[in-house]
C-alpha cells in the first residue's frame, strides 16, 4: 500500500511564464497527487504531455490578478485550473491534489 502511494505522486517540474492579465512573471514547481499509483506511473511515463497540459492551464489562466496569486484563494484557483486541465487530459484516473513546491512571482 505504501509503494502504491509513492507512485501516486509525480513531480511535473518547474514552469516559468508570464501571466499577462496578472501583469507578472511566475515560477512554479508543480507536484501532482493522483488517485492511484497506476495513474501516477502512466503520467510519469508520459511526462512531457503531462507538463504540456499543466503549462496550458497556467498559460490560459484568466481573471486573476497578482494580488489574487498572493492569496490562498488565488493559489487555489490556479490549482483548480491545473487539476481540471490534467483531468481532461488523462485517459483514466484523476487528480487528487495539486501542490506547489515552488511559487515565486516577479
Amino acid at each position: 500500500e505504501l509503494a502504491e502511494l509513492k507512485h501516486a505522486s509525480v513531480d511535473l517540474g518547474e514552469f516559468r511564464g508570464r501571466l499577462v492579465q496578472a501583469g507578472t512573471d511566475i515560477e512554479l514547481e508543480v507536484v501532482v497527487e493522483f488517485d492511484s499509483g497506476t495513474t501516477g506511473r502512466w503520467v510519469h511515463e508520459n511526462l512531457e504531455p503531462a507538463r504540456s497540459a499543466a503549462l496550458g492551464a497556467v498559460a490560459t489562466v484568466t481573471g486573476i490578478t497578482r494580488a489574487d496569486l498572493l492569496s490562498s484563494e488565488g493559489k487555489a484557483r490556479l490549482r483548480e485550473q491545473i487539476r481540471a486541465h490534467l483531468d481532461d487530459w488523462l485517459p483514466s484516473g484523476r487528480v487528487k491534489s495539486i501542490y506547489f513546491s515552488k511559487f515565486v512571482l516577479h
